[in-house]
């Protein structure tokens, strides 16, 4: 029995742990280091930053989405337009991808070549 308590205030120690790093991340920043990685981050729905509030509401309804194995979550991403799960219709918040800033293409040296028709010679 006592192996048994052991395990179980573990368990509860991880819980607590994993879900004050997803909110804490995603409340503070907008994205996890994995967020991060993958070029995504959480957004209120009108855009503006997610605050530490949503973070937590959202990440306590994974629950909720976990159920079924992953089912309820899957279906309501697959039922919504912007593909939010549970959570994030819970606490309004949206996951979106970063804007990057993309660089003037590099000349090749097709662009070179031949003339185009009606481009200006210099």
């Amino acid at each position: 029995m006592k192996h048994f308590s052991m395990l179980m205030m573990l368990s509860m120690v991880w819980m607590l742990v994993a879900f004050l790093y997803f909110s804490l991340f995603e409340g503070l920043w907008g994205r996890t280091p994995g967020k991060f990685l993958c070029g995504i981050r959480v957004l209120r729905k009108d855009f503006s930053r997610c605050s530490v509030g949503a973070a937590m509401l959202r990440n306590l309804l994974r629950i909720a989405d976990n159920m079924f194995y992953f089912l309820v979550g899957a279906v309501s991403i697959g039922a919504t337009l912007k593909w939010q799960r549970v959570g994030d219709l819970a606490a309004s918040t949206v996951v979106v991808r970063n804007r990057t800033l993309r660089a003037s293409p590099v000349p090749s040296a097709r662009a070179s070549g031949p003339e185009r028709p009606g481009a200006p010679r210099l």
